[in-house]
């Protein structure tokens, strides 16, 4: 994915280091004015164990939004109307989401989505309920795993600077 108003282009690799384009989307968001991006915030996993992966994206940009694909079995078929808005998570002084992981942090058997950001300060466990539709949101529980301004003492609105990213 690239920055333009949502622009998810989807390579599929030919072996021998040759890639094709098997599904573009370009500026999905472009007539709501939205510039939703996302650099390391894209992953594939299938929680809720139907075999079909989801396809989860962090994006950023001007909101905290987190995205799924679900119930594509060939990705050459992705259409804009594919890509669901999953969750917003809150802005905390300005930061923005950068980086995504799946994982069963706690090691309860239910998938997290382990979601960073830079100058945000926060890093956010995303997780499934464990049952249910994992496209929609009410599956889901967002916990603050990590807040860099609750450990250092400063307000995310005082004058010094400090841009923790968390990677």
């Amino acid at each position: 994915m690239v920055w333009d108003h949502f622009t998810l282009k989807v390579l599929e690799n030919k072996g021998d280091g040759k890639f094709d384009v098997a599904s573009e989307l370009n500026q999905i968001y472009a007539s709501k004015g939205i510039d939703y991006g996302a650099l390391d915030g894209i992953r594939v996993a299938d929680v809720n164990g139907v075999v079909v992966k989801e396809l989860y994206i962090a994006g950023t940009e001007p909101e905290n939004t987190v995205f799924i694909v679900t119930g594509i079995s060939d990705v050459s078929k992705i259409t804009a109307d594919d890509v669901k808005e999953l969750i917003h998570l809150p802005r905390k002084a300005g930061g923005k989401l950068r980086s995504m992981y799946i994982a069963d942090s706690d090691h309860d058997g239910k998938a997290d989505l382990i979601i960073a950001g830079k100058r945000n300060g926060r890093i956010y466990d995303v997780e499934y309920n464990g049952s249910g539709d994992p496209a929609d949101s009410t599956n889901w529980t967002v916990n603050v795993a990590f807040d860099i301004w609750d450990y250092n003492g400063f307000s995310p609105d005082s004058s010094v600077t400090l841009t923790p990213r968390l990677f």
